[in-house]
């Protein structure tokens, strides 16, 4: 059986599973303007029940589903509020906003670049990342695009490494500068 929801998109393009609280929560409301009436009179109960309403109204909770591989950056006022997920994440429109983080791992194309050697020779260098987010707090707060700080980051680091190299040594120490790379790359982290 398919479960009902609305589907939103993110600000990266991607669904969301929600599901909109409105029918139990003006149940509640029902409720609670009844037990008004009943012990204060109709006065009363009319005016919990605008008030009730108008906080609802301006509030709307959205209840959000978040898969296991998705983690939600919540935003309360404009401050970092926590980090959710997976599962089921209460939603407040008008308090909250949030940003939607991916943990897969994730391979960033590095295009290639023209690097003259020491021996100068024009070379055409290309790579593939695997990068895999570890701390979404620090991707949302501290960083404004990841994975394009990466390229640019590795297009600096190939070019200084293989710009000190003949050609024959590039060919020779290949895995050298891939460990040396992935060195660079743990320090970035840390630094993060």
């Amino acid at each position: 059986m398919a479960s009902k929801g609305v589907y939103t998109i993110s600000a990266d393009a991607q669904a969301v599973k929600s599901r909109d609280v409105t029918t139990p929560f003006l149940a509640g409301i029902l409720v609670l303007a009844a037990i008004a009436y009943y012990f204060f009179g109709a006065y009363l109960a009319v005016g919990v029940g605008v008030i009730l309403l108008a906080a609802f109204f301006t509030a709307r909770p959205t209840i959000i589903e978040l898969k296991e591989f998705e983690r939600a950056v919540v935003f309360r006022f404009g401050h970092f509020f926590a980090v959710e997920g997976p599962g089921l994440m209460l939603h407040w429109k008008v308090l909250e906003k949030y940003e939607l983080v991916d943990l897969r791992t994730r391979s960033i194309d590095i295009p290639p670049q023209e690097i003259t050697s020491k021996d100068n020779i024009n070379i055409t260098v290309d790579a593939i990342v695997f990068a895999k987010i570890t701390d979404p707090k620090k991707v949302v707060i501290e960083v404004r695009n990841y994975e394009d700080n990466i390229k640019k980051f590795l297009h600096a680091s190939i070019r200084n490494a293989f710009g000190k190299m003949t050609v024959e040594e590039i060919l020779e120490e290949t895995e050298d500068v891939n460990a040396e790379l992935k060195e660079k790359l743990a320090e970035l982290e840390t630094l993060a």
